[in-house]
């Protein structure tokens, strides 16, 4: 795989259209475990930082304020390292087949297609914000669609029971992660939220 705009950009389509032909590329790919992780780490800081400028425009910097970023990107990343580890090992459980590399590549890939809907969704979020918000909707039809295709293919598993088990299996692990280290962070929901 080229990492190259050119490149990248068309396949980010195609995990839309075809996901589990991309998903057999990517397990394909020989990359060291080291350069796995960095992948993922790269994308979800990038991520943390289009985060930022979404609240920059929206005009929430000064009640979000300097560090809560960075604690919010250190949770995200706790998250979605459980949400790897139950979907391998969980996907193991069943019978299935992937390794712990191709679940890291895979979910890599997954938070770059995210990852690029999100820089899409701040272009709109300033011309025309209704469809931003459209846009963040379909997104987390996007997540669920790449995340069954992928794990279907990871794991060999031709039973919709199976991925959906392993699906709800990896969220309520990482919901349960979620919410320690919120909690332990001293992290609520925003003011605003709460007098609502």
């Amino acid at each position: 795989m080229e990492f190259s705009l050119r490149y990248l950009l068309p396949q980010v389509v195609e995990s839309i259209r075809n996901p589990q032909s991309v998903a057999h590329q990517l397990m394909r790919m020989t990359y060291s475990r080291a350069t796995r992780w960095e992948l993922l780490a790269l994308v979800l800081v990038v991520g943390v930082l289009i985060v930022q400028l979404t609240s920059m425009i929206n005009g929430h910097t000064a009640a979000t304020g300097a560090s809560l970023p960075i604690v919010l990107g250190v949770v995200q990343a706790l998250v979605v390292v459980v949400m790897i580890y139950a979907t391998f090992f969980i996907g193991r459980m069943f019978g299935g087949t992937g390794t712990l590399d191709q679940t890291i590549l895979l979910f890599a890939w997954i938070f770059f297609v995210l990852l690029c809907i999100q820089v899409v969704q701040v272009v709109l979020m300033v011309f025309a914000p209704t469809l931003g918000i459209l846009l963040w909707m379909a997104s987390l039809g996007i997540f669920v669609w790449l995340l069954v295709n992928f794990i279907r293919v990871l794991h060999e598993f031709h039973s919709l029971g199976m991925i959906l088990i392993a699906c709800f299996a990896a969220a309520i692990g990482l919901s349960m992660v979620a919410s320690i280290m919120l909690a332990i962070l001293g992290i609520g929901l925003p003011q605003e939220i709460t007098n609502a």
